[in-house]
């Protein structure tokens, strides 16, 4: 003979179904949250990517000119471009010192600067030796509002 009480006790009440839903509920604001929090990860990385992009073509750019306006030593100082010279006839590397600020159109919300200067590895290859030796390094520094922190690409070039 079969119980009259299981015989009632076919479904959910109501109290049950609530319960389950609130549940439900709290487990899917949890989530959204850290989908959230991935996806602000996710949006800082891409613009790491496509800063060091943007930086490396900049160094490219830079990289393509003379080691110096002079064939051979002794080599140019002070750095810089010399008069008369604008960005688009820039002939040596160290026409780029001093902090000439990059914009292309392809990475409108990213800008660079870029700094060239003489290093002896003998000292540093990190400091600028201020006088004039066979190497110069250059320092490529990006800058998003994405990320809190500049990005430096950096290399050193011998003639």
């Amino acid at each position: 003979m079969i119980k009259k009480s299981y015989l009632l006790s076919k479904g959910m009440t109501l109290i049950e179904v609530t319960l389950g839903i609130l549940f439900l509920g709290i487990a899917f604001v949890g989530t959204l949250y850290a989908v959230r929090a991935i996806e602000e990860e996710s949006n800082v990385m891409v613009a790491l990517i496509e800063g060091t992009a943007f930086g490396n073509s900049i160094m490219e750019v830079v990289r393509s000119h003379n080691y110096d306006e002079n064939a051979s030593s002794p080599w140019s100082n002070p750095l810089g471009p010399e008069s008369g010279e604008s960005a688009t006839t820039y002939d040596d590397v160290d026409d780029y010192y001093g902090g000439y600020t990059w914009t292309y159109p392809e990475y409108p919300a990213f800008t660079a600067k870029t700094r060239i200067f003489y290093v002896d590895p003998d000292v540093s290859i990190f400091d600028s030796v201020g006088t004039v030796q066979n190497y110069k390094r250059i320092i490529v520094h990006i800058f998003n509002d994405a990320f809190d922190e500049k990005i430096s690409i950096s290399a050193i070039i011998t003639p």
